[in-house]
């Protein structure tokens, strides 16, 4: 029997996406935008009046602060006398001190200032020099000589953005102790300060107007803000705040009088009042159960296969190749699954073989390396037998055969790998014979701990370091020393070769230290233990030199801690 080829998931998906977007359009109801709307400017209303007590209170409280940093410099016996003796400079200092000390902290937020009694300013916590001088004839001096208290005083900014202009002052009278009066104490807060104070307790797209009690606008955070104000003076007159373009939410601040309004636009318009209530036609219990059947459908459907197809992935993409999901399915999902276990089997063989090519690659370059340094340095050392033979006739020749002969033994031996404890016996046999070749012309100084003996390095890699440390670094001279110490840090040994002769040249130097081997090509010693140490154990280890001029030279190796039974 042929069975029915199954719907596509394509077509399932376009199918259940149609039906959750149509049956919604068609079911909601008139009564939902209603209810809506409502609970929108109720929740707006609310905020508004928040919003507008916090408001209200910030400015309360910062004219309660101003109102006892004035009352605290009128009284102050220093400031006072300060306001009369103005030539002597310890007191001026002092009466700064005193009036920044009064501001506290309102300080960012107001200017604090001293004005004499012919009202010129004399001590001022503002950055600026504005209002060097304010008549005491009129405004807010004025006000203050006569009432003898703290008095306030609105001033209507002139233009659309004077941020800099003053737009409330509070003054209060400044008398000696003989009951004289000497001067004033002034506040003043600009209109960025105020939009200062204000900022953060709205969001945005709100307006505020702090106007005076007459009905003038002070400040505002909006653009038009004199038509704005004129439209609210307008209202006040009339009794009611227009509701058409907005909520109104009004506090008048007891102290100064000043009224603070603020302006939130409503939520939804009724042209989108009306829009809705022309779509929405049906009931909405029954779209919220459709969506939610469908949904759940849905999910099952779609959601479960794509979740384990990723948490399959996910495994993959941390290294675990062998990540494989079940196949449950016949439709394009059931085909996926089956082409991403088919990709990762091909994945898993392919990464197997190429880590042991590379791993086989490696060994064979470490293998051809070490035996580029047999011929080399058989060569020097055969050499040097020649020419003591010739020259000296000495038995030493034997004691050069018997320690070529030895380091021959362990060169042409199958292992690539030693212990440092054997690494060093070789490396004796090498000082012996260039001892005898160049006798009493240098010394050999060996200091590595016990601990370290028994970790497994590379064969063979410290005597052609030892080798350019004699013949290059100790050439020039008639004695020196060549010093062979270890240490190890963490999980990190560090072998290093130094001598005390000549030094090495700047540009070796910088091409020893390069991360790339190739360019110490033409020095096939240092060439191959560079490219030994990159190949078996990675880019962060290798050779490091040091070199001063006629103080001498350092190279150090570095390698992994690896003891010899963990090497096994």
């Amino acid at each position: 029997m042929k069975l029915r080829k199954p719907l596509s998931f394509k077509y399932r998906l376009f199918a259940g996406s149609l039906v959750v977007a149509l049956i919604p359009l068609l079911l909601c109801s008139l009564t939902m935008g209603r209810l809506f709307n409502e609970m929108l400017v109720h929740q707006t209303a609310a905020l508004g009046e928040e919003q507008a007590d916090e408001l209200a209170g910030r400015l309360s409280a910062v004219l309660q602060d101003c109102e006892a940093a004035l009352a605290q410099v009128a009284g102050e016996p220093t400031l006072q006398r300060a306001l009369v003796d103005r030539n002597d400079d310890s007191l001026r200092k002092d009466a700064y001190l005193l009036l920044y000390e009064a501001a506290g902290e309102v300080r960012t937020q107001v200017g604090l200032s001293l004005y004499d009694v012919g009202g010129y300013l004399q001590y001022t916590t503002r950055d600026s020099g504005q209002d060097e001088r304010l008549p005491v004839n009129w405004g807010v001096l004025r006000k203050a000589a006569r009432a003898g208290d703290t008095q306030y005083l609105a001033q209507p900014s002139g233009t659309e953005d004077s941020r800099d202009e003053v737009c409330l002052r509070l003054a209060r009278p400044v008398d000696s102790s003989t009951g004289m009066r000497i001067g004033y104490a002034e506040c003043s807060i600009t209109i960025e300060q105020m939009r200062q104070l204000f900022a953060g307790a709205f969001e945005e797209g709100a307006t505020v107007y702090l106007l005076t009690p007459q009905g003038r606008l002070l400040c505002t955070n909006g653009v038009d803000g004199g038509a704005e104000a004129q439209v609210i003076r307008q209202a006040m007159l009339e009794g009611s705040m227009p509701e058409d373009d907005g909520l109104f939410f009004s506090r008048v601040e007891p102290a100064s009088g000043c009224l603070l309004v603020l302006r939130r636009a409503v939520p939804l318009s009724s042209r989108a009042i009306g829009l809705m209530r022309t779509i929405l036609l049906a009931a909405a219990v029954l779209c919220v159960i459709l969506c939610v059947l469908i949904s759940l459908a849905l999910s099952r459907s779609l959601f479960s296969p794509i979740a384990r197809l990723s948490g399959a992935m996910h495994r993959v993409r941390s290294g675990d190749l062998t990540a494989r999901v079940p196949v449950g399915r016949r439709d394009e999902i059931g085909q996926l699954t089956e082409d991403f276990n088919t990709m990762t089997g091909r994945l898993q063989t392919y990464v197997a073989e190429q880590v042991q090519h590379q791993k086989d690659l490696n060994e064979a370059q470490i293998r051809q390396m070490q035996a580029q340094l047999n011929p080399h340095f058989l060569y020097n050392t055969l050499d040097t037998m020649k020419w003591l033979a010739k020259i000296h006739k000495l038995p030493q020749v034997a004691q050069l055969a018997g320690s070529l002969a030895g380091i021959l033994r362990c060169s042409i031996a199958s292992e690539q790998f030693i212990t440092l404890r054997q690494e060093l016996d070789l490396l004796q046999r090498y000082i012996d014979i260039q001892k005898i070749r160049f006798a009493g012309r240098f010394n050999y100084v060996l200091d590595v701990p016990d601990r370290l003996l028994d970790c497994v390095v590379p064969k063979l890699i410290l005597q052609p370091l030892v080798e350019n440390a004699i013949l290059h670094g100790l050439n020039a001279r008639d004695s020196g020393t060549v010093y062979i110490y270890a240490h190890s840090e963490g999980e990190t040994l560090t072998i290093a070769v130094t001598d005390d002769g000549c030094g090495m040249p700047p540009e070796m130097v910088e091409r020893i230290n390069s991360p790339e081997p190739k360019i110490l090509e033409g020095h096939l010693g240092l060439y191959n233990i560079s490219c030994i140490l990159k190949l078996y154990y990675g880019g962060a280890y290798g050779l490091r030199a040091t070199s001063y001029a006629d103080v001498g030279t350092t190279v150090t190796i570095r390698l992994p801690v690896r003891k010899e039974e963990a090497h096994a």
